[in-house]
């Protein structure tokens, strides 16, 4: 019968229909199909009520003509002939009737799983007896054996799956194994899906009644069985007692005082004390407030949830392994220094200096506020502060895994406030609330926490968070408005505008203590005016009364509003007349070293570029280049590639103001060349230059890995930039310009910047909106927050927090029409057989992902121009080792904010490690002017000669 195709892509599928068929394994059985899965479903439903299995035979000679080895088991053919592929030999498949050639070991692979596969056991048909053919691969690659492969394993040792011994079924099933997963799923459901306990309940109670069910129709039906067997009443009774007694399901939801059970969230939580690493929140009394309103927070131990870490194995061999990070000393630092993480700064160095033997455990530690009902009448009544910490001894890559971020203290934000009385006598509430933080880390710092034996002090190194909240813990002056705005230096608002490229030195611990006191009078003697001031205003109000009796001008409080809050603003050069309760001689930790962490991305992304971007695009509008229409429809319109999809960019409302978030905003402004440069007119204009500017700046200041070289060129490049802003958008230099200008040395002092990116702290907020957003109760809010964060953190540490470094890859394999020499494979690993490399479209290494047409950075072949290398295929070996196939490419900077790739004119390809990259961030390339193009998202570390 001739099929009519109606197109060639009609024919095109109609021919791939017939270069794969499959039969039906039962040999009576004369159906084919095209998938293995549909001739799966018609097997399971037709044939499958038979016990007969065959092992698959063959018998025929090597189809190597040097060869003379005799094969007669499929099994036997799939080890003998990649040795053969690994030799460069090509043979035409030793099936009879099967004219297949092969060239390579994937290649064969495929070919046998789905033109030769194993045999299924299957059951002879009860209407023939003929034997029955093969049906089902075991070789990995085979899509109808996924059930018993896992595509993320690439060793060839498992491409069988063998049936677990007796032994090893009764661990596997055994009743406290049941219990476990029971016990697991309950607190997956409060978790992870975040139920309220009372829905939890019910599901419990539901299981139970069903149980009960279930038993009751069993026991019938055994009943009727014994007795049809001829059995007495005591001996069914007894048999269907003990049958039905080591049900553990039936047992877990009911109670029995031999058996510990899950029926009521009060056992549950006891047996995830006892057997999951559930840490119990503690519960802080606060006092109460003017209504008589007890007052909570409540804390998550430091020392529970870091032994609980260290359990950890990969953690834990991470931490060993910081242990023999060397501190450098910043003075032998020469230009071609690379800087990759806070390790290689200044502040780190100078911390280690107590330690003699190189070792304590550093924590990260994030504060920041976030609100539930951001509108509304109830705005700020319940917005918690969040306190959470990062192990810094283990990998940066690590370091932004929601699983390894940890919560620490949580407390609603307006209990940090004091009242009018507790101000007036010096009430220190920050102090009072942190109360059990700080006790906790003095402790850790003296008493330290047991590794392999060895107490190892657990020290404070970095405060976290955005400028608001590192001024509030900090003791800083909080409004940016101010006359001196900047905890990193003592210079005032109005020199900063006058000459914005001055920076003043860092402040001291000593000047900080000096600026306290000086504040400290200057509150006092304000504070015995206002007192002074009620007094005489209380004075006339009792002679007004003596004359017009009746009268009441309501002077209850011991000082007026306006006196209340002019005292709580007394500074003296930004510094408060508090110090800030982090401050310790213990700890070894000041608020002035500088210990508080600047944030990139608030900075930068939701603050300067935020401002400034609108700023000159409206200056692009009223020179009538392009208008806000025109602008949003080609924002709309523009497709991002690679990872630049998951934050595309967002259109502006008008031209105040960018409307995205800070990764938003980061790739419109990375890509603004793309979108709008063949509408500016004047490509010498100033404005244009300024945006130019900034965005080499932003590639430099997010750099993961930086040389000291192109840290003394960003300093030039920022005060250029900044006079530039003065000159062209004065209305536009805000205090966030200032703390730019800082940014090279704190570079020395912490390294790279965007190693200490807050945003992924900030990840970590959305659970417990989810939580709050779930419950829909503010009653006591830190508390239904602090227990169910337990029980995600122990759900999260039952299995172990990390698995070992593997990475997650795509389950079909391509073929590479690329040839490469072997020398160049040892490039990619030395111990790496070439016969066992795995060629894959994409692969995801810790959370960044990888896909062929992908750009990555190479070298740097003059002041201007970069070498990159395109993704041709990726490279994944048996041990998961990842490494590139590279199409080497020459990018030249056109001087507008992005580079042109050209052909390389010698050397073609290069295979790459992963390891080996300078940087590991993939660049997408885009389609502009019908050339190949990209824009940097990361500088690389590169020198100048």
């Amino acid at each position: 019968m001739a099929y009519l195709c109606k197109s060639q892509r009609a024919l095109s599928s109609h021919e791939r229909f017939h270069s794969r068929i499959i039969s039906c394994p039962v040999a009576s059985c004369a159906l084919k199909f095209s998938t293995e899965a549909s001739r799966d479903v018609h097997f399971s439903r037709e044939h499958k009520s038979s016990k007969r299995c065959l092992e698959p035979t063959v018998d025929f000679k090597c189809p190597v003509n040097t060869c003379k080895e005799h094969i007669k088991t499929r099994a036997d053919y799939l080890k003998h002939m990649p040795d053969h592929l690994a030799e460069g030999s090509n043979f035409v498949c030793g099936y009879p009737e099967c004219k297949h050639k092969s060239a390579a070991v994937n290649n064969f692979r495929v070919h046998m799983s789905t033109q030769h596969p194993k045999k299924r056991k299957v059951e002879s048909s009860s209407t023939s007896k003929e034997p029955l053919s093969s049906a089902v691969s075991d070789d990995p690659t085979s899509s109808s054996n996924a059930d018993s492969f896992s595509f993320s394993q690439v060793n060839e040792d498992n491409s069988k799956t063998d049936l677990p011994k007796d032994s090893q079924k009764e661990e596997q099933f055994s009743d406290q194994k049941i219990k476990d997963e029971y016990a697991k799923f309950y607190l997956r459901l409060e978790s992870e899906f975040i139920l309220p306990s009372t829905t939890v309940q019910v599901i419990a109670e539901r299981i139970q009644r069903t149980t009960e069910l279930s038993h009751h129709c069993l026991k019938r039906q055994l009943r009727a069985e014994l007795e049809a067997a001829g059995l007495d009443e005591t001996e069914i009774n007894s048999m269907i007692s003990k049958v039905f007694k080591s049900d553990p399901i039936f047992n877990i939801h009911h109670k029995f005082k031999d058996f510990d059970n899950l029926t009521t969230h009060h056992m549950r939580q006891k047996y995830w004390k006892e057997h999951f690493p559930y840490v119990e929140p503690k519960q802080v009394f606060l006092g109460t407030d003017a209504q008589g309103k007890k007052k909570y927070s409540h804390y998550f131990p430091i020392k529970d949830s870091l032994t609980q870490l260290l359990k950890d194995p990969t953690i834990k061999e991470m931490v060993l392994q910081s242990f023999n990070i060397i501190p450098q000393d910043p003075k032998t630092f020469t230009s071609s220094k690379i800087c990759s993480d806070y390790t290689d700064g200044s502040e780190f160095a100078e911390h280690m200096k107590q330690h003699p033997n190189k070792k304590c455990l550093q924590l990260l530690l994030f504060q920041d506020g976030f609100d539930f009902a951001a509108f509304g009448p109830s705005q700020g009544t319940y917005k918690p502060l969040g306190f959470y910490y990062s192990l810094g001894n283990i990998k940066s890559e690590y370091r932004s895994k929601l699983g390894c971020i940890q919560m620490v203290y949580l407390c609603l934000e307006k209990y940090f406030k004091a009242t009018l009385e507790e101000d007036l006598k010096e009430v220190d509430k920050l102090k009072e609330v942190l109360k059990p933080l700080l006790d906790e880390l003095v402790e850790l710092k003296l008493g330290g926490m047991k590794i392999d034996g060895e107490k190892i002090p657990v020290c404070l190194m970095f405060g976290l968070g955005d400028n608001a909240g590192q001024h509030f813990i900090g003791r800083y002056v909080m409004s940016f408005t101010a006359s001196h705005c900047c905890r990193f230096c003592p210079i005032s608002t109005a020199e900063f505008k006058e000459n914005p490229t001055i920076c003043k030195p860092f402040r001291t611990p000593a000047e900080y203590d000096t600026a306290v006191k000086i504040a400290k009078e200057k509150w006092g003697r304000e504070k015995e005016k206002a007192l002074d001031f009620r007094r005489r205003q209380k004075e006339r109000q009792t002679m007004m009364e003596d004359v017009t009796p009746g009268i009441n001008m309501k002077l209850e409080k011991p000082i007026s509003k306006n006196a209340h809050k002019k005292l709580c603003g007394i500074h003296h050069e930004g510094v408060k007349y508090m110090p800030s309760p982090l401050n310790s001689d213990v700890l070894k930790f000041h608020c002035s070293s500088p210990s508080l962490v600047v944030c990139i991305a608030h900075d930068l992304f939701e603050g300067i570029i935020k401002s400034t971007l609108p700023a000159i695009l409206g200056y692009f509008s009223q020179e009538g280049w392009f208008t806000l229409d025109v602008l949003n429809r080609r924002i709309k319109n523009f497709k991002c590639e690679g990872n630049d999809r998951t934050d595309g960019p967002t259109p502006l409302k008008s031209f105040d103001s960018l409307g995205g978030n800070a990764s938003e905003n980061w790739t419109l402004f990375r890509n603004l060349p793309f979108i709008i440069e063949d509408l500016i007119v004047d490509k010498e204009d100033e404005m244009w230059s300024v945006y130019l500017q900034l965005k080499e700046i932003v590639e430099l200041v997010t750099a993961p890995k930086i040389t000291l070289q192109q840290v003394l060129y960003l300093k030039v490049l920022i005060k250029e930039y900044l006079l530039d802003v003065r000159k062209l958008l004065p209305d536009h230099l805000v205090p966030k310009h200032h703390y730019l200008l800082h940014y090279p040395d704190l570079i020395l002092k912490f390294g790279p910047l965007v190693r200490l990116f807050t945003l992924r702290f900030e990840s970590k907020h959305v659970f417990f909106k989810n939580v709050a957003k779930a419950c829909k109760n503010f009653i006591n809010i830190t508390y239904t927050l602090s227990r169910k964060y337990a029980c995600k953190f122990a759900l999260d540490h039952c299995d172990g927090l990390l698995s070992p470094d593997k990475c997650n890859f795509q389950d079909s394999i391509r073929a590479c029409d690329v040839e490469w020499s072997n020398e160049e494979m040892a490039a990619f690993h030395p111990s790496t057989e070439f016969q066992k490399i795995y060629v894959k479209e994409y692969v995801e290494v810790h959370g960044i992902l990888y896909r062929t047409h992908d750009l990555l950075q190479l070298g740097l072949l003059n002041i201007a121009d970069l070498q990159v290398g395109i993704i041709e295929a990726v490279l994944i070996d048996v041990n998961s080792n990842v490494g590139f196939l590279l199409k080497l490419k020459t990018a030249l900077n056109s001087f507008s904010g992005y580079y042109k790739l050209h052909e390389q004119q010698a050397r073609k390809y290069q295979v790459i490690a992963l390891e080996d990259l300078l940087v590991h961030y993939p660049i997408p390339v885009y389609k502009h002017n019908g050339r190949d193009c990209f824009t940097l998202k990361h500088a690389a570390p590169f020198v100048l000669e």
